[in-house]
């Protein structure tokens, strides 16, 4: 089976989007399809060719404009585009993105005969939520992603309610498809530290609430004189202020910064627990993001709002569901099982378990595959 993934994604690295869409790559190579991976987003200088894959990609078929089909040379972008898709010959193209000016303009040219799958991470109307009504940008996306998932043979959710949320809109199957990993591997042990140590891994981003992860961080630290916390990511300055007035700036706060990924699997398998609480925009009520994937499968559980998407696992999966509204409520709840090593080990064994049962990559493309060879066989009888 022939895939074509069309992503609108900076590539090879730079995103969510990017680790999704590789791994999808990844594991539908490994299941034997001919995979090709069009980036057909502009993001400027932070893409690049890929090298050494078990894919084929299409860097060079991409718009030249962030505004797709209408900025300038958009039309002779879309020729470019039309031509990968025709070279790949695919059975399937894989949407990554929505936008009206990209995604639905590459799909209106596919090749005749090939079908559309959808892999949707966010609620389609998050864009007019967050941008409002007047936000030309916000309708691109929203009637995007309307147009793609009625038009999609296929739908695959990032979670159980972002997937009731795509019903209305298709009658396609929809198959759930969470953040995934490569698979649990037996990495450094927690238990190896002197010290509980718990972290966040991110860049700051609004979504994941800074403030309440600083709140969170104090109370713990306050709670636990043996603890550390540490961080993995950029940090703005903003909120490293932010840090430092909360009195995160001590021998027991310890920043990574960026880390290769040869070094991200020692760093994040040595936490006792991470936090991910994120915001309580609608958004987040739908997602799952890849960090708190990897986070499960290397053993690590973590702590997340009631309300969030990634809530949904629950305790058997490793996930400590903390009160929405209250970080120093939220930190006191967590310092408990931080300090009790029997209940901690059974959330970090949950952590890996829920991971081997509902995060492999392999299993969840495995179904998809599955899904999109019945829609073909169909289609031939």
């Amino acid at each position: 089976m022939r895939i074509s993934i069309l992503a609108d994604i900076p590539w090879p690295t730079g995103a969510a989007g990017s680790v999704r869409v590789r791994r999808w790559a990844e594991e539908l190579s490994r299941a034997d399809c001919e995979v090709t991976v069009i980036p057909v987003g502009n993001f400027g200088s932070s893409d690049a060719e890929d090298v050494d894959q078990e894919f084929h990609t299409a860097t060079a078929a991409r718009f030249t404009s962030k505004f797709g089909v209408f900025g300038r040379g958009g039309w002779s972008s879309l020729t470019r585009i039309t031509e990968a898709l025709r070279l790949a010959k695919p059975d399937w193209i894989l949407c990554y993105g929505r936008r009206v000016s990209t995604m639905v303009a590459c799909v209106a040219r596919r090749p005749r005969g090939a079908r559309i799958a959808v892999d949707v991470t966010e609620h389609p109307s998050i864009t007019l939520w967050e941008r409002g009504h007047g936000s030309a940008a916000g309708w691109d996306h929203w009637l995007g992603a309307r147009h793609l998932i009625r038009q999609a043979d296929a739908v695959f959710a990032i979670t159980p309610n972002l997937a009731a949320a795509c019903q209305p809109w298709t009658r396609a199957p929809i198959t759930v498809v969470p953040g995934m990993v490569k698979g649990v591997q037996a990495v450094v042990s927690a238990t190896t530290r002197t010290s509980p140590t718990f972290g966040y891994f991110g860049s700051w981003h609004t979504k994941d609430a800074p403030k309440f992860i600083i709140g969170m961080a104090a109370r713990m630290l306050m709670n636990d004189p043996r603890a550390i916390f540490e961080t993995v990511g950029f940090i703005p300055q903003e909120v490293l202020a932010a840090l430092t007035d909360a009195g995160l700036d001590s021998p027991r706060t310890i920043h990574h910064g960026a880390v290769s990924n040869e070094r991200l699997a020692g760093v994040l398998s040595s936490w006792t627990l991470a936090l991910m609480p994120r915001s309580d925009a609608k958004s987040a009520r739908f997602a799952f993001p890849n960090r708190a994937a990897d986070l499960l499968g290397y053993g690590v559980p973590v702590a997340v709002r009631e309300s969030v998407g990634i809530a949904s696992l629950g305790a058997e999966s490793g996930v400590i569901l903390v009160p929405s509204d209250d970080a120093e409520r939220a930190a006191d709840m967590v310092s408990s099982i931080l300090s009790d090593q029997s209940r901690l080990a059974e959330f970090r064994l949950a952590a890996r378990r829920g991971a081997e049962m509902n995060l492999c990559a392999t299993q969840a493309i495995g179904q998809a595959i599955s899904i999109m060879r019945q829609a073909r066989s169909e289609t031939i009888e």
